[in-house]
């Protein structure tokens, strides 16, 4: 079989993490559990404009009610 080990590539440490304003990526997802319903975000910020953000999300006409 071979070192399991030797076959990933090593990829250098960051040593710092960026910080970035706005931040327009991030992930959403949409859960349902029987009558359950969870909307998770992760990196998503709030904002005064209605089209970005968890306004857009929340307000969005795909979103199942």
């Amino acid at each position: 079989m071979g070192d399991w080990a030797s076959m990933i590539p090593s990829i250098a440490p960051q040593t710092a993490a960026v910080n970035v304003r706005p931040n327009d990526t991030c992930v959403a997802i949409w859960l349902i559990f029987g009558v359950h319903r969870v909307l998770l975000g992760a990196d998503l910020e709030a904002t005064a404009v209605r089209n970005r953000g968890w306004s857009a999300i929340v307000d969005s006409p795909t979103r199942p009610a």
